[in-house]
């Protein structure tokens, strides 16, 4: 509703704009929903380190470092897991063949060690 105001009112003053009006305050009300909601972290690193400083470089060098790190980790952990099920079920003939530190690796990822 308000958009189409807007519009008309753009439309009347002659501005022209490649967006509509309401699609522009949809945008703007989904990017700050996500701020406020912390749906994305990275829109909250915008602030940095330091409590009221803007910053376009993130918040590097801060605690959330070691936070990324140990979901990154977690990530790896949970694609080896997946690996070496899927290889054991789909083609374990598959682990003869494989070289031994290789046989070493599912042995150790499936508890077999």
């Amino acid at each position: 509703m308000h958009g189409q105001v807007l519009d008309v009112t753009m439309a009347s003053e002659g501005i022209e704009s490649k967006k509509s009006a309401s699609e522009l305050m949809s945008s703007v009300y989904v990017r700050f929903s996500k701020y406020v909601h912390a749906g994305y972290p990275e829109t909250i690193d915008l602030y940095g380190k330091r409590l009221g400083e803007l910053s376009l470089k993130g918040a590097s060098g801060s605690s959330k470092d070691l936070e990324s790190f140990n979901t990154l980790e977690s990530f790896r952990a949970t694609i080896e897991l997946a690996v070496a099920a899927m290889i054991v079920r789909l083609k374990p003939e598959l682990i003869e063949r494989m070289p031994p530190a290789h046989q070493k690796w599912f042995q150790k990822m499936l508890g077999e060690a």
